[in-house]
């Protein structure tokens, strides 16, 4: 009890598919992006299934323009883009 006290909340906001066509990125982004404002040192993860190159390419670009930064977890062994989910950190650049 010596020293300062710190209150760690964790808050978690489930969702499923949310990032499944072209308009996904732009407002999956954006809500993020309200989210992290409202606390610039959190951290959102993802579960992010692998559906088009192009469609991860708008993913990328759109949290790009957020101001967000998009850091894929490590992982073991390589990517089975077919079937495999990639855990996704969100964070304020």
């Amino acid at each position: 009890m010596y020293g300062k006290t710190h209150t760690a909340l964790a808050y978690t906001a489930p969702g499923s598919d949310l990032v499944y066509d072209e308009g996904s990125p732009a407002a999956l982004s954006g809500l993020l992006a309200r989210l992290l404002d409202a606390n610039p040192h959190a951290v959102v993860l993802l579960a992010h299934v692998h559906r088009s190159d192009p469609l991860d390419d708008a993913m990328t670009a759109a949290f790009e323009q957020r101001g967000l930064r998009i850091r894929a977890a490590p992982r073991t062994g390589g990517d089975e883009h077919a079937s495999d989910i990639t855990i996704i950190s969100v964070q304020r650049a």
